[in-house]
């Protein structure tokens, strides 16, 4: 299957090199990867909305990076992007 496939059918997958955008912050990060439909125009100009903030919080609570939310991805540590990603994979609310 194509990776576009896989994430259709619910399927969250952690390859072992980090892929986290480290020109964004932590939030950013995690804004970005959450569900939703996202085209070019509405994702320009979107502004996040109180359940995603929450959504957003509560994922920084579990992966523990919530001191460094408006920090760059690229300043953490390999350790810290590996969990930047589990996030970002929460972030989808995949079924697998």
């Amino acid at each position: 299957h194509y990776e576009a496939e896989i994430a259709m059918m619910g399927i969250g997958r952690k390859f072992q090199k980090p892929t986290v955008f480290e020109s964004h912050t932590i939030e950013e990060n995690l804004m970005l990867a959450l569900k939703g439909p996202r085209s070019i125009f509405p994702a320009l100009f979107h502004r996040q909305s109180p359940a995603e903030t929450r959504r957003i919080d509560e994922i920084l609570g579990i992966i523990r990076l919530g001191d460094k939310r408006h920090d760059l991805a690229a300043n953490l540590s390999h350790g810290q992007k590996q969990w930047l990603e589990i996030g970002m994979l929460l972030a989808q609310d995949p079924k697998l």
